[in-house]
């Protein structure tokens, strides 16, 4: 997914020049525990913000998994601090970018869907796709908890930069 959160924890250096990751690694395991809570918010509103889809009309389970319960994130060492990276389904490239008009076709059997537009089932061999719209749900949840994201991760860089210190606060 294209949303990534990216924290530099190696920018805080001692009176001899070296960074703080290698002088403090208990300062550099708090930042990451602040990281990971901003990535949780980030998670949840990522969540909140995925699209639902409707229920099959005609009863038959889903395919694909939920697109909202494949959310998940990883936080990973970076050479200058941590990363988190977010995966979810493989399609949700599709829902982010959206597609062309195209064609679909039965190759075994004809294709049975609910056709909610006349609101009958229906049988095709082949059926012309109109397309759908980019849904950029992550640029929406991005935005809706930047404040919260930047101030937890304020206060996991005042944290980090009292331990690396000295200072208790």
């Amino acid at each position: 997914m294209p949303v990534i959160v990216q924290v530099q924890t190696n920018q805080f250096r001692d009176i001899l020049g070296r960074f703080a990751s290698v002088r403090n690694e208990t300062a550099v395991a708090h930042s990451r525990a602040h990281v990971q809570a901003a990535a949780r918010m980030l998670q949840q509103a990522l969540r909140e913000e995925a699209p639902r889809g409707r229920p099959d009309p005609l009863g038959r389970p889903r395919r694909y998994p939920v697109l909202w319960r494949s959310i998940r994130f990883q936080t990973v060492r970076s050479p200058k601090g941590w990363a988190v990276e977010f995966r979810a389904a493989p399609h949700v490239r599709f829902v982010l970018g959206g597609t062309r008009p195209h064609q679909i076709r039965g190759r075994r059997c004809p294709l049975h869907f609910y056709w909610h537009r006349m609101g009958v089932e229906a049988w095709f061999w082949s059926v012309n796709h109109p397309g759908t719209r980019p849904n950029r749900f992550d640029l929406r949840a991005a935005k809706r908890v930047r404040g919260q994201v930047y101030k937890e991760m304020r206060r996991g860089a005042r944290a980090m930069a009292m331990m690396f210190t000295g200072r208790q606060g």
